[in-house]
């Protein structure tokens, strides 16, 4: 009896993400292929993920996160994170916000908000934290090809160090899967900081059921050593893995915000 009810329940969830299947993990740098279940918390590219994830939210959304390292230095300071987020949708405009804090003595947690709208074809999205703001274009977001630009404007970093990033990227939607390139870069306000490094991501993502995987390369050009004048190119692979659908998810990263994190959704 108890096998059969676990069958009957991840069929019904496998069912039941048709809808939304293509963006329920992170991809890319999320600019062109945002992911609805941590749009607000999580993002690997130089910009936060576009806002406009909160689009391919249908219904009222919770999620819960967690990420941590395999370091066991106690003098790591970034070791492990947590945090939440509420979202809801209609498929056409929706809204998230979430809290998030680093587990580290002078890591101080933050809030941010996240809302989009469409208008034809067009996600038309916003992101705000405090000092930092985000706008974000998603060009056919329903569609097979997507592609997506975002710029985003940090005044945290003291007098005379005011930070932009930039990005942009191409998606290609199939049933089954998706191709994504993701760029973005960083614009100095202090000409003295380095500021030519360029963050590309390509990555694949497969879908089957209610399974999806996720593949992704993280290439650092004009990238430095600390004690280095000569550039380099670096690369960083991250991977995705989530289960379930429209009912639950759960969503499992390596290397992507930290070595490892976790994004569990429920869809009320």
């Amino acid at each position: 009896m108890k096998t059969a009810f676990l069958l009957l329940f991840f069929a019904s969830a496998a069912q039941a993400a048709t809808t939304n299947q293509a963006n329920l993990i992170a991809i890319g740098q999320g600019i062109s292929s945002p992911t609805l279940t941590s749009t607000v918390n999580f993002s690997s590219g130089y910009t936060n993920e576009s806002p406009n994830g909160v689009l391919y939210q249908n219904s009222f959304r919770a999620s819960l996160q967690y990420d941590t390292d395999n370091d066991g230095d106690d003098n790591n300071t970034g070791r492990a994170g947590y945090g939440g987020e509420l979202g809801y949708g209609t498929g056409s405009a929706g809204l998230a916000a979430g809290y998030y804090k680093r587990d580290c003595d002078k890591c101080d947690g933050r809030f941010a908000g996240a809302g989009a709208v469409a208008i034809g074809g067009l996600g038309l999205g916003l992101r705000y934290q405090e000092n930092l703001y985000t706008a974000a274009l998603l060009f056919n977001f329903n569609g097979k090809h997507r592609l997506g630009l975002i710029a985003e404007f940090n005044e945290d970093n003291g007098e005379g160090n005011d930070l932009k990033s930039y990005g942009a990227g191409y998606s290609y939607v199939a049933s089954q899967w998706t191709f994504t390139v993701d760029a973005s870069k960083r614009d100095y306000e202090n000409k003295n900081t380095y500021a030519d490094r360029v963050l590309i991501t390509p990555g694949l993502m497969v879908r089957a059921d209610f399974l999806q995987l996720s593949l992704n390369d993280k290439i650092t050009l004009h990238d430095r050593d600390d004690n280095s004048t000569k550039d380099k190119t670096d690369h960083e692979f991250w991977f995705g893995v989530g289960i379930g659908g429209d009912r639950w998810h759960l969503a499992g990263y390596g290397n992507y915000v930290n070595d490892i994190a976790l994004s569990f959704s429920l869809f009320f």
